[in-house]
C-alpha cells in the first residue's frame, strides 16, 4: 500500500484543497488545514483500476482513499482493441516518416510493416473471440512488449522494428 503525506483544507466538512506542502504562512490547524495521507492499494494493471477517491475526515491524518475496481471482460477488450489499433497507427506513422526522409538507407521496409500488421490483426481476431481474463492476459502482455519496442525505435528509423 503506497502512501504519500499531503495537506487538505476542510471547510464545513468539505475538502476544498489538497496540497503536497502547506501554502506559505499556513499551519496545520489554521484555516481548516489538516495533515492527510493518500492510500493507494497495489493493483494488477491487467485486471484492476483505481476508482474515484474519497476522503475519510474521521481519521487523523485525513485519509485520501483510492478504491480498487475490477475491470470487466468488456472493459479490458475495449482497452486492448484501442491499444492494438494505436500500435498499428504508430508503426505506420514511423514508416511514413522514414519514407519521407531523404536518406535512402532509411526507406520504409514493407516486409516489416506487413509483419506488424499480420501480428496485430491476429491479436485483434483473438481479442474478438476472447471470453475470459485468461484469454486477454497474453494480449495485454503482447501490447506492453510491442509498445516498449515501438517506443525504443529511434527517430531516424535506424533500428529494427521487429
Amino acid at each position: 500500500m503506497a502512501t504519500e503525506k499531503l495537506y487538505v483544507r476542510v471547510v464545513n466538512g468539505i475538502v476544498k484543497d489538497v496540497f503536497n506542502a502547506l501554502p506559505p504562512g499556513q499551519n496545520v490547524g489554521s484555516y481548516g488545514w489538516r495533515e492527510a495521507v493518500e492510500i493507494r492499494p497495489e493493483i494488477s494493471n491487467k485486471r484492476n483500476c483505481y476508482g474515484n477517491h474519497y476522503f475519510d475526515l474521521t481519521k487523523n491524518p485525513v485519509e485520501i482513499i483510492w478504491p480498487v475496481n475490477d475491470l470487466t471482460i468488456d472493459e479490458r477488450k475495449y482497452d486492448l482493441k484501442i491499444k492494438l489499433k494505436t500500435m498499428k497507427m504508430g508503426i505506420t506513422e514511423k514508416h511514413i516518416r522514414m519514407e519521407m526522409n531523404d536518406d535512402p538507407t532509411l526507406m520504409m521496409d514493407y516486409n516489416v510493416l506487413d509483419t506488424w500488421f499480420i501480428e496485430i490483426d491476429a491479436k485483434l481476431a483473438t481479442l474478438a473471440n476472447a471470453t475470459t481474463h485468461e484469454d486477454l492476459d497474453p494480449i495485454w502482455d503482447y501490447c506492453n512488449l510491442k509498445q516498449d519496442e515501438l517506443a525504443n525505435i529511434n527517430a531516424s528509423g535506424g533500428e529494427s522494428f521487429v
